[in-house]
């Protein structure tokens, strides 16, 4: 992938991280669970649309976000309250976790296209093979479709 695209694409996960934490903490005040659940939303679309590069980095900037703006004291990252931790260690796992379980769907998906190509081909190779009368012309006709069907 260029670098141009991987910048772009890191740009725009940045400015939604950004976009969340604006909205929640300027004008929608809301508790820290609906902001926890709207990163992990916009984390989870991240990594299914772009892959874990884009959604690890997401989820380590959307933990400092919601511990700097959402966790009380807000604006500094101490943690005051020790349940807080258990929150920003859940917070970042389930991200993660998430992220890893959307890739791998992602990656079973190509796979499985990859595959019905490939049983497409060789139905096509077996189907040409059938049509074939005499044995004379089946032999001539074999390397021929080798070629057709796997030479791709």
């Amino acid at each position: 992938m260029k670098i141009p695209v991987i910048a772009a694409r890191s740009a725009i996960t940045a400015l939604i991280v950004f976009c969340i934490v604006v909205v929640y903490f300027k004008y929608v005040h809301v508790n820290p669970t609906t902001v926890a659940l709207s990163f992990l939303v916009a984390i989870l679309v991240v990594s299914a649309a772009w892959g874990l590069r884009y959604a690890i980095p997401m989820s380590i900037l959307s933990t400092l976000c919601f511990n700097f703006f959402f966790l009380p004291p807000v604006k500094t990252f101490t943690i005051a309250d020790p349940q807080n931790w258990v929150v920003l260690v859940a917070f970042l796992l389930t991200s993660l976790i998430a992220s890893h379980l959307s890739e791998r769907v992602r990656d079973e998906a190509r796979e499985s296209a990859r595959r019905r190509k490939e049983v497409e081909r060789l139905y096509r190779f077996s189907k040409g093979l059938l049509i074939t009368d005499n044995i004379v012309e089946l032999l001539k006709v074999i390397p021929v479709h080798v070629v057709e069907t796997f030479w791709c």
